[in-house]
C-alpha cells in the first residue's frame, strides 16, 4: 500500500520529518499490537513496544515526475521490501522519501497475517489526521470481539500454512501487476452493457468492473493456453466487518474472507462469454455474505475446522480451473 503527502506551503524538512515522528508514535499507542511482533513459527502478537521499521530518503527529482508517469517498477523504490529481510518479525515497515519539490511519498508494508487493508487503511488514516490536525479518533479500535469471534488458534495445517504464503500475488513467473485505469464515461459504458439483462438491471460499479476483468481474464487465458479450462474461479476479498451481526465496524486484524464463484461453461474457446452472466454470478456470491445467518458457521469454537475446510477447498480448487 502506497500513500501520498504533499503541501503547498514550505514547512522546513526537519520539522516535516519531526512531526511524522511524533504523530506515528502517537498513533501506535492507539493500534498498539503494531508496534509487537510476531515469533517466528506463531500465531499470537507479543506487544513488546518493540515499534516499527521507519526508513527516511531523498529523490532527487518531482514527485510530479513519478504521477505523471506512474512506472510501477519505481514504485518498489518507495518501499521497504520486507521479503529480502526474513529476520524482520516487526509487523509495519515505512519508507519516508522525500523529494526535492517538497512532496513526501510514505511506502507502507504491513504483514498481511495480521491485519486486513481496513486495519491497513484506519491505521494511516489516523497517522495523517494526527500529523496535519491533532485529531484523535473518536470511535475506540475494537482489539476483542473479532478474536472472540474467531477464536486464536496455535497451528495451522502444514497445507494451508504453505498456500498462505503463495496467494497473495508476487510478481515473478507465476503474477505480474500491472495498473488499469478507467475513467468515468468507460465504468458507465461497462455498466451499461452489465446491466443488458433483466437479471442484473442496475449493477454496482464493483459489479460491472469485476465481471468485466473476470471475463477478460479468462479470454486472455484461452489465448495463451490455446484451451480454457471449463471451469473458472473467481476469488474476491470480502470485508466482513459489516455483514457481521451485529456489524463490527472498528475491529482490529484480519476480518475479511474469500467470495468464490465458478463461470462453468462446456465451450470456453468462444469470445461469446455473456458479461451480465458473470456479474449475476458476482452479485450471487456477495449476497451470501449479506445474510448474516450465512456467517454463522464462521464464528465461535468451530470456526476453526468450518474456515479450514473451505481454505482447503478452494486450494484444490486452483489445481483444475483457470482462476
Amino acid at each position: 500500500m502506497e500513500s501520498k503527502l504533499s503541501s503547498s506551503t514550505k514547512i522546513p524538512h526537519a520539522q516535516n520529518q519531526n512531526n511524522l515522528k511524533n504523530a506515528l508514535s502517537e498513533t501506535l499507542t492507539l493500534f498498539y499490537p503494531l508496534a509487537g511482533e510476531l515469533k517466528e513459527g506463531s500465531t499470537f502478537v507479543d506487544c513488546n513496544d518493540t515499534g516499527v521499521v521507519y526508513v527516511e530518503a531523498q529523490a532527487k527529482t518531482r514527485l510530479s515526475h513519478f504521477l505523471e508517469n506512474p512506472d510501477l517498477s519505481q514504485l518498489k523504490k518507495l518501499m521497504i521490501n520486507v521479503e529480502s529481510n526474513d529476520d524482520n518479525t516487526q509487523l509495519v515497515s515505512l519508507h519516508v522519501t522525500r523529494f526535492d519539490c517538497g512532496g513526501i511519498t510514505i511506502g507502507a508494508s504491513m504483514f498481511h497475517l495480521v491485519s486486513d487493508a481496513n486495519t491497513m487503511s484506519a491505521f494511516l488514516n489516523t497517522w495523517a489526521n494526527i500529523a496535519r490536525e491533532r485529531i484523535i479518533p473518536s470511535a475506540p479500535l475494537d482489539f476483542t470481539s473479532s478474536s472472540l469471534l474467531f477464536p486464536p488458534q496455535n497451528h495451522l495445517p502444514q497445507e494451508l500454512s504453505a498456500f498462505l504464503k503463495t496467494v497473495f500475488f508476487k510478481e515473478g513467473d507465476q503474477f505480474l501487476q500491472r495498473r488499469i485505469v478507467f475513467d468515468s464515461k468507460e465504468i458507465a459504458a461497462i455498466k451499461l452493457k452489465a446491466g443488458s439483462s433483466s437479471s442484473v438491471p442496475k449493477p454496482t460499479r464493483v459489479e460491472a468492473l469485476t465481471a468485466f476483468i473476470w471475463k477478460h481474464m479468462m479470454l486472455a487465458s484461452r489465448a495463451v493456453k490455446g484451451s480454457s479450462s471449463p471451469s473458472c474461479m473467481l476469488n474476491q476479498a470480502v470485508n466482513l466487518r459489516p455483514r457481521l451481526h451485529p456489524p463490527l465496524p472498528n475491529a482490529f486484524g484480519n476480518v475479511v474472507w474469500f467470495a468464490t464463484t465458478f463461470y462453468e461453461s462446456e465451450i470456453t474457446m468462444s469470445d461469446n462469454i455473456d458479461l451480465s452472466q458473470l456479474v449475476g454470478l458476482v452479485r450471487e456470491v456477495f449476497e451470501t455474505f449479506s445474510n448474516g445467518e450465512n456467517l454463522k458457521d464462521m464464528e465461535g469454537d468451530a470456526s476453526f475446522t468450518y474456515l479450514v475446510n473451505l481454505a482447503t477447498d478452494t486450494i484444490n480448487s486452483f489445481d483444475k480451473t483457470d482462476n
